[in-house]
């Protein structure tokens, strides 16, 4: 009879020994779910994506910033090739106006400031065409050749007497395409006769 309860008690301590040492690091609810670790993959993600988002954002605002500040400095351009041609008109007696009569409203004109363009050139009414930019020094205009390639940036400038042989306003309106939209600035300037 002891025999008998040895066995039975030997098989039983057998049995929990084995559970014990195979099983022992198995508790019920102590390993990740598939939902659990769906939660961490999308955590861990929005950690990674939301950085690369904010980085986006920055280079589309800085480039955005670079052509607006491209196009306010085109369209000043204009306008002081304007002016300037009001004041070299002054120096040799002509007409104030003399030479914009292309660019009073309801006309407008391209103007291209660059001295290898010519002074008797320099306002064109060929309309709103892309101005082109230097592939060596960044210059901007209208000069055909080599060394020039499209820019996306076009400028256009109307002239309309306020006050009739006394004083102008000067309207200056660049444009530029982007990925998506078309932009535009616009700088007004009054000129008087002087």
């Amino acid at each position: 009879m002891q025999n008998k309860y040895l066995q039975k008690n030997c098989s039983r301590l057998q049995a929990g020994f084995i559970q014990h040492h195979f099983y022992s690091g198995y508790k019920s609810g102590a390993g990740f779910t598939l939902v659990e670790t769906l939660l961490a993959i999308a955590i861990l993600s929005m950690a990674i994506v939301a950085p690369l988002g904010i980085a986006s954002s920055g280079i589309t605002a800085a480039t955005t910033g670079k052509d607006r500040l491209i196009a306010i400095e085109l369209a000043q351009d204009a306008i002081e090739t304007i002016r300037n041609i009001r004041d070299q008109n002054r120096l040799r007696g002509d007409s104030w106006l003399s030479g914009l009569d292309e660019c009073v409203s309801p006309k407008f004109c391209v103007v291209d400031s660059l001295p290898s363009f010519g002074n008797n050139n320099i306002i064109k009414s060929s309309g709103k065409g892309a101005l082109r930019i230097q592939k060596d020094d960044g210059l901007y205009g209208y000069q055909p050749g080599n060394g020039w390639s499209d820019s996306p940036f076009s400028r256009s400038v109307v002239v309309t007497e306020i006050s009739a042989n006394k004083e102008i306003r000067v309207v200056a309106t660049v444009t530029w395409k982007t990925i998506f939209t078309t932009k535009s600035v616009v700088l007004v300037s009054h000129l008087m006769k002087w």
